[in-house]
């Protein structure tokens, strides 16, 4: 069999299964033999062309087809902790898991290419940026690595526990935990910039040529022209807690403890709509052109259509497979034999909520 049409299914620590892949994903052939998952939060999603991703507390990273929500992948993590947040770039992933622990994976083969090891607690937020991946930790720490080698390339100290992070050409912004955002030049990590008008953690950051966004404990987001940094407006409709933003053209998305997810017009700073089903906290929210993908405590991930607000699907990790799929399956060894025995989880998942 063409290793690039191989399908996998590991049985123990590190459990993966996925559809072969020639070029684009096929899918997932139901397995009698799989045990049944007691799927947990999702902490963190992402979204490509073809793909969205979910990272969960269950120890799980997810990949969904956009084209018809079918789960073309279901892999553990290789040191079998919860999975926390994950980031995408064309066939590469990168999953975060709790403790600190980074893994890129290819997504065409379900293989680890690098653990990343460095960071001395989780890393609640990942991004790829060019040729890297760049990390914000609550260890205070933002690393950079380089993701063909694995290879660590800068560090910055950030001051404070670090909760999310967004790239814009030469700049990085970082929210963190003691109310500020920070900028920082991409190259050097040298200071540019600190934003202080937040009244509690700055959970999440976005940026682009435009403007940068960010959202935070007090409940509100606020709008940043660029390149000044200059606060222009601060949005006010969430009820609790604003966990997640995204930022795309002249949308600006938002996610909630309030379980619900905004859409903003990013020049008048007008809520477009309000997009209410989640049964608990919304964690993380994903913009990509006109969709936009939401992960929540209540164990789903929802795709919604950024123009009308509409529910394009739910999805959480029991979806049927197409009648007719093929099933090309069988036993290689776990990844957990490759990276080492697999570890207690020792972070409490309450404090990292």
């Amino acid at each position: 069999m063409h290793a690039s049409r191989r399908a996998f299914l590991f049985l123990r620590a590190a459990t993966a299964r996925f559809a072969s892949f020639a070029g684009r994903p096929r899918f997932l052939a139901p397995l009698a033999t799989a045990a049944p998952i007691d799927r947990g939060y999702v902490w963190g999603v992402a979204q490509s062309t073809d793909f969205v991703l979910a990272a969960s507390i269950d120890g799980f990273l997810r990949v969904w087809s956009k084209q018809d929500g079918a789960l073309v992948l279901e892999m553990k993590t290789p040191n079998d902790k919860p999975a926390i947040t994950v980031a995408v770039q064309g066939m590469l992933a990168a999953v975060g898991t709790i403790g600190g622990s980074l893994f890129i994976i290819d997504l065409t083969t379900a293989s680890v290419l690098h653990a990343l090891e460095g960071h001395t607690s989780n890393a609640g937020s990942l991004i790829f940026s060019g040729n890297e991946l760049v990390s914000g930790s609550y260890d205070t720490t933002i690393r950079f690595w380089d993701k063909i080698s694995g290879r660590e390339t800068l560090r910055i100290a950030a001051g404070a526990s670090v909760m999310d992070l967004a790239a814009y050409e030469n700049l990085l912004v970082a929210g963190l935990s003691d109310h500020t955002v920070r900028v920082f030049d991409r190259a050097n990590g040298d200071p540019r910039d600190v934003l202080t008008e937040a009244e509690g953690e700055v959970n999440a950051v976005a940026i682009d040529a435009q403007r940068m966004v960010s959202g935070s404990r007090d409940k509100l987001v606020r709008i940043y022209a660029m390149p000044s940094f200059e606060l222009v407006r601060v949005l006010g409709k969430h009820l609790s807690v604003v966990t997640s933003v995204a930022l795309e053209g002249h949308r600006i998305v938002s996610g909630s403890r309030d379980k619900t997810v905004i859409l903003w017009d990013a020049r008048s700073g007008r809520a477009l709509d309000v997009l209410e089903g989640h049964k608990d906290w919304v964690k993380s929210v994903s913009l990509f052109g006109l969709e936009v993908v939401s992960g929540s405590d209540d164990s789903t991930v929802r795709v919604w259509n950024a123009e009308t607000g509409a529910l394009i699907r739910e999805l959480n990790g029991t979806e049927a497979v197409p009648s007719g799929s093929p099933a090309e399956v069988y036993l290689e060894s776990p990844i957990e034999e490759v990276l080492g025995s697999s570890a207690e989880v020792e972070t409490d998942l309450e404090t990292a909520r």
